[in-house]
């Protein structure tokens, strides 16, 4: 699943690359389609209600491949969760774009030093 969502994220960048090579033409080209402005409109305009769902669907398929809907690691450090580094409760997975801190603090101690941490 994994190696198809690739390769069809490939595709559509591939594809996009092509649509916008094609707009560029059609621009530099502009002289000839001032009198025809509309109908470049209405392409881009069609172009772009075909090409949407496909760009969707990839943005999709890199979160899930990037793991943001599976579950990453943050790992804590200065300037995020500070009172964090080095705690055995520390978890620091990220599930469907949140971060779980630890069990206790789910959202991370705001001061410098948790009362609950443990090396």
């Amino acid at each position: 699943m994994e190696e198809f969502a690739k390769q069809l994220l490939d595709f559509a960048e591939g594809l996009t690359t092509m649509v916008d090579e094609f707009f560029h033409e059609l621009t530099d080209a502009s002289e000839i389609w001032e009198e025809e402005g509309s109908l470049l409109t209405d392409m881009e305009a069609c172009l772009q209600e075909l090409f949407e769902p496909i760009v969707n669907l990839c943005t999709e398929l890199d979160q899930v491949i990037t793991g943001v809907e599976l579950g990453y690691p943050v790992e804590p450090n200065g300037d995020r969760h500070p009172a964090c580094i080095g705690c055995c409760h520390y978890h620091g997975q990220v599930y469907n774009g949140q971060l779980l801190v630890c069990g206790m603090h789910p959202y991370g101690w705001d001061g410098e030093h948790c009362p609950d941490w443990q090396g």
